[in-house]
């Protein structure tokens, strides 16, 4: 199977630079501006990843990602940076990454093939009785399904890819909500309220656990 990219971007130079690189390599490209085709593309073809031009940040780039971020949280991200910008250390298990100019062919395509790997390892995730698909979007939970919004999903995501580690609010807030300048770190509390409610709610056994003055985990 042919994996299939995404590239979103204005810049026509480094549309053609990213369209090269992975072409060469077999993978399936597709370039769209930010904005509605993007999601339009997105929501009407099998995409494996993201690729994202914000080396001139804008309010379109910045709304599309966020808007990529919370319909598809199953799909990994990659961000193209201006050149000499320090990278977030994202964990292993994240679904996103960064890159910034001048972009080698090598740096892409390993970050590229590793983040499709991490998703087809991370497509399917379980803990005791729980079990979250992110191809299809299903949580079960002893034959129950549970419907959830597309931030609860993305936080129940992180936390299962992230299982049994603490993960303090700040660290939420930038995977979740990626530090948007409206957004304070209550919001994080307020979620995992709604998501207790919904996974954990009416089991004996508990999985989403707060740690004092830190963060939140799930462990059986």
């Amino acid at each position: 199977m042919v994996n299939s990219i995404l590239i979103i971007a204005d810049d026509l130079t480094l549309r053609h630079q990213l369209t090269t690189t992975l072409t060469i390599s077999s993978l399936s490209t597709t370039t769209v501006s930010y904005g509605t085709m993007a999601l339009h593309t997105l929501a009407t073809s099998e995409t494996d990843l993201v690729i994202i031009d914000q080396t001139s940040p804008t309010p379109r780039a910045k709304n599309t990602t966020a808007d990529i971020i919370k319909k598809y949280p199953h799909i990994p991200i990659i961000t193209v940076l201006p050149a000499n910008t320090p990278l977030i250390a994202l964990t292993s298990h994240d679904l996103e990454a960064q890159i910034a100019l001048p972009i080698s062919p090598e740096q892409l395509l390993t970050t590229v093939n590793s983040l499709i790997e991490t998703k087809k390892a991370t497509e399917i995730l379980e803990i005791a009785d729980l079990t979250v698909n992110s191809r299809t979007l299903d949580v079960v939970r002893q034959n129950q399904h549970i419907k959830l919004t597309p931030l609860e999903f993305k936080l129940l995501h992180y936390l299962l890819m992230n299982k049994g580690r603490i993960m303090t609010r700040e660290m939420i807030l930038h995977r979740i909500w990626q530090y948007s300048s409206d957004i304070e770190t209550r919001v994080v509390d307020v979620y995992m309220g709604y998501l207790r409610k919904k996974v954990d709610k009416g089991f004996d056994k508990k999985l989403l656990h707060s740690v004092r003055s830190f963060g939140y985990v799930i462990k059986e």
